[in-house]
């Protein structure tokens, strides 16, 4: 994304990405206790369904950057993310229960926090991967005088070329470029002919540049093709996974679903659902059919159903 205030040409980077190295941290607490995610990387966790349960993951994220994310819960949940002044920042709408977002653009520098939860009492385990982008190029026009304004993080390195576009006699040249600790090309850099290259400089400081380009001879209108090699950041993987209430077959209304959904086409001695001998044995075989959408025939059933059956089985399909 690009617009030219006045003779400045400002650019938005949110379109790289950054490599991951995963690490690995002990099991944290849930509830009022947060984890740290640090630059980003992937999460393994679950709710019960103890009444206010929350988890909370910290992740921390420069203005400047996108951030890609992907949550993927296996029950009823709400799932948000707000920026360090404790606003919420808007995502896309859930589908079956999946949120994806690709290149979010990230506005403040500071923690962020992901805060996830469940809804009608319903747990379960879900995944959560974050992760922080930045360009890898940018491609721009302007006219001589004009100054180029991109952010990258300390260490990118940065290279390009500046060429005359339909401009006889317009030598373009480098007249600047400036990060935020001062000076990365102290002198102009003449062009020949019809342009001028950008040799390697790396950032020393996160945060706002400023290319300014000028003209060796002549004026006229300029492309500028710039390459950012921004290091690879290394992240987290984080298992905060405690464990979920135990479902009863009976109390919790699973034995309910299977004689509801499944037993008038399973109700022969040696195989009825409606009991909880014939339930625990074909268990994992009708939860996949459920998931299938091949149990019940014709209908289907309500993914909270199928949530219900999954627990019970996690933990231990107790009577």
């Amino acid at each position: 994304m690009q617009r030219l205030i006045g003779s400045t040409l400002v650019l938005t980077l949110c379109s790289a990405l950054v490599g991951l190295v995963a690490t690995s941290d002990p099991a944290l607490a849930v509830g009022p206790e947060t984890a740290e995610l640090g630059p980003g990387g992937r999460v393994l966790g679950d709710i019960s369904s103890t009444p206010g349960e929350e988890d909370r993951i910290g992740i921390d994220l420069l203005a400047g950057s996108s951030l890609s994310l992907k949550f993927v819960p296996k029950f009823a949940s709400t799932f948000s993310l707000v920026d360090p002044e404790g606003d919420a920042v808007t995502l896309p709408a859930s589908k079956k229960r999946k949120t994806t977002a690709k290149g979010l653009p990230i506005e403040k520098s500071g923690r962020y926090e992901f805060r996830i939860a469940a809804t009608d009492g319903g747990q379960g385990s879900y995944s959560l991967s974050a992760k922080p982008e930045w360009n890898k190029s940018l491609k721009v026009e302007g006219t001589s005088g004009d100054t180029v304004e991109f952010i990258v993080p300390v260490g990118t390195q940065v290279k390009g070329t500046v060429k005359a576009v339909k401009s006889p006699g317009y030598v373009p040249r480098i007249d600047g470029l400036t990060g935020p600790t001062g000076e990365l090309v102290p002198e102009p850099l003449d062009g020949r002919r019809s342009r001028v290259k950008l040799p390697t400089v790396t950032a020393t400081a996160y945060g706002r540049h400023s290319l300014t380009i000028g003209a060796s001879a002549g004026a006229g209108s300029f492309r500028a093709a710039v390459k950012l090699k921004v290091p690879k950041t290394e992240t987290r993987t984080l298992n905060i996974r405690n464990g979920i209430n135990s479902v009863s077959f009976t109390d919790d209304g699973v034995a309910q679903v299977f004689k509801n959904r499944c037993a008038s086409c399973h109700s022969h001695n040696h195989a009825s659902l409606a009991t909880y001998g014939g339930a625990k044995r074909q268990a994992s075989d009708s939860l996949r059919r459920m998931r299938s959408g091949n149990m019940p025939r014709g209908s289907g059933m309500p993914a909270s159903e199928i949530a219900l059956v999954e627990q019970w089985i996690k933990t231990g399909r107790t009577r």
